[in-house]
This record gives structure tokens, sequence and C-alpha cells, in this order.
């Protein structure tokens, strides 16, 4: 009789070729159910635009693709929110009637007077250990504020006058996880912000009279419609043009009010101009496929 292999991930995940699939048994949060796309098309996809719950009838191997929270972009001529991170694991595996946690990460909060926030994780948990677990992008800086960094792998946000030629780094990602880029740089010679990191490309640098642009992001067809998701925040400024975005991120703006990047694709929030609130962040999602 042939055995089957399993193996241990970097991460402590068993996985393995010669295990069965999943079989699901219910869910909590009210997950959109569709039938799968690329790269594993027709299994059945349970998409978690909130939190909510898992459970498996039989245990074996599922399919998992999920986003971070998107950073808020700067207020006070900031720079645009980083994006979150992404996920993507083809072979993550499950016990049988065992309850998973599913949270995907909250956007971060577009606040005045330099208090801009990064980006909440996405992860599916049992009990409180993550058995996928992805970070959020970084908040985008403000006049004098360093643009954070983002956290396990989100897009790092973009830089903010006073702090010319800073660059916001992303963390370095490690097995099963794709690192997003750095945020753009302000150059300090006017009140120009520069894009926050995307999960597809760096944010752009910011020009005289001219926002960076938000670093792009990735489409997915894992769902069965091909979505974009992972956008960094275009820069704010201060008698320009705000830097423009995509990919669920939001356009920096040179009024007070940051433009809040798209729920649940993890897009980093948009920069505001002088005095101003940056634009929150958009929250993550988790994708689980079954079958």
């Amino acid at each position: 009789m042939a055995v089957s292999s399993t193996l241990l991930n970097a991460s402590g995940i068993r996985i393995g070729s010669g295990l069965a699939a999943a079989v699901y048994d219910s869910s909590t949060g009210a997950p959109t159910v569709t039938t799968s796309g690329s790269p594993s098309a027709g299994k059945q996809c349970y998409a978690f635009n909130g939190a909510g719950s898992i459970t498996f009838s039989t245990g074996g191997l599922i399919e998992v693709y999920m986003i971070g929270g998107g950073g808020s972009g700067g207020g006070e001529t900031g720079g645009g929110g980083g994006a979150g991170g992404v996920y993507y694991k083809s072979k993550v595996y499950v016990e049988a009637s065992t309850s998973y946690t599913i949270v995907p990460g909250a956007g971060g909060t577009g606040l005045a007077s330099n208090r801009a926030q990064g980006g909440l994780a996405s992860g599916i948990f049992a009990g409180t250990q993550p058995i996928a677990f992805i970070g959020g992008g970084g908040a985008g800086g403000e006049q004098n504020k360093i643009a954070q960094a983002g956290v396990c792998s989100g897009g790092g946000g973009g830089s903010s006058p006073g702090q010319g030629g800073v660059n916001s780094q992303p963390a370095t990602g490690i097995a099963g996880l794709d690192s997003g880029f750095r945020g753009g740089i302000s150059t300090g010679a006017g009140y120009y912000g520069g894009g926050g990191g995307g999960i597809g490309a760096i944010g752009g640098d910011a020009s005289a009279g001219l926002g960076g642009t938000g670093g792009i992001g990735l489409a997915s067809s894992i769902t069965g419609t091909s979505v974009s998701r992972g956008g960094g925040g275009g820069g704010g400024v201060s008698g320009g043009v705000g830097g423009t975005a995509s990919f669920g991120g939001a356009a920096g703006v040179s009024g007070v009010t940051g433009n809040a990047a798209t729920a649940n694709t993890g897009g980093g929030g948009g920069g505001a101009g002088t005095s101003g609130t940056g634009g929150a962040g958009g929250s993550g999602i988790v994708i689980i496929l079954v079958g």
C-alpha cells in the first residue's frame, strides 16, 4: 500500500502532493461562493470580505489566496499608503472538524495631524495559531515624518516633504509570501508626496507640482472573475496635482480629505494636501479554494 508523503514548509504548514483535497462542511461570515478560475479552475471558491469561519468534514488540502489591509495615505501633503501583502499557496493542510477563524485585515485609518496608520494583517487561524498569514501595507509619510515600511511583506508608504530622499522599504518576504515594493520618494523641493508601494511595483517619485503615482498591484482571476488588487496610493500635494493610482489604490489630492482605497483590494489610501486628512487604506480579503 502506498504511503502518502507529507512535508512541513518554512511556516510549519503541512503540505504534500500525496494528500487528498479537504471536503467543505460549513462556514460563517457569508462568504461569496463562486466556481474558481485561474490558476485552479473548477474548484469551489469561498471569498471572505469580512470576518468569519470555515470547517471541513474531511481533512486535507485547500488552496489559499489573500491580501492584507492597505495603509492609509498621509495628511499634511503626505505620501500614498502602501498596499497590503499578497499570499498564495496551492497546498495548505486543514484538519477535519476544526473551526478555522478567517480574518481579512482592516485598512489603515486616515487621520490628521501626522497620525497615518498601516494596514492590518489577514490570516486563517486554528485557535490562536495562524496556518496562513500576510501583513498589511505601510502608512504614507507626512511632513517631517518618515513613511512606514509594510509589515510582513506589505508595500511601503510614500515619502513626504521634509524627509527628502527617504525610502520606505517593505519587510523581506518569507516562504509562501510575496513582498510588496517600497514607496516613492519626495525630493523635499516642494510639498509633494511620493506614491505608495504596490504588490506589483514600487511607488512613483514625486516631482514639482505632481504627487507620485501609486505602485501597481496584480490582477487575479482566482474567483472566476478578474479583479485588480494591491495597488499603492497616490501622493498628496499642495498647490499641484495629486498622484494617480490603480489596482484598488486611491489617488492623491491637493484638498484636505484624501481618497479612500477600494474595499477588499488591500489598496493604499491616497495622500492629502496641506493640513489634510489622509485617505483610508482598503481592507483585505481571504479566499479559500476547495476541491
